[in-house]
């Protein structure tokens, strides 16, 4: 199954680790994470040596071949609220996975969206249950 993770990048990358947990359970259940790339150390380097335009339009391309929409929101981010709002347009099943220490952090817009399923999560065998069972339901 094709799978798009919306990541903060220029946000903030404070739990970055719970953002690689994320995506590599993901690809342990052998499901392809279309934007991997956005769990890389040098993520921020590699994007500088594109055009803004090449990365608003791959986004968008990796988000309509995606089947399902598992994102990380914990860390405020323009451009995870852009890809989810471009999301929900394209009627995508969209779960919002965030440490719940953090929750006031979080959107109100994505809190108070009922096309988007929030999940609070506390540490990392949390956060690979939920995984586990979003992607046991779509299969």
């Amino acid at each position: 199954m094709n799978i798009f993770c919306p990541i903060s990048i220029h946000g903030g990358r404070h739990n970055i680790q719970y953002c690689k947990m994320l995506v590599r359970r993901i690809q342990q259940h052998g499901h392809t994470v279309l934007n991997a790339i956005v769990i890389d150390d040098d993520v921020v380097e590699k994007e500088a040596q594109k055009p803004p335009r090449q990365i608003h339009d791959q986004c968008k391309q990796w988000i309509d071949a995606a089947e399902i929409i598992i994102g990380e929101v914990t860390t405020p981010s323009l451009g995870v609220g852009m890809e989810l709002e471009y999301c929900l347009a394209k009627n995508k099943r969209i779960y919002a996975l965030y440490v719940s220490h953090y929750e006031p952090t979080v959107s109100l817009m994505v809190k108070g969206n009922p096309h988007i399923h929030l999940q609070p999560y506390t540490n990392a065998t949390e956060l690979k249950a939920i995984v586990d069972a979003i992607l046991s339901s779509h299969t």
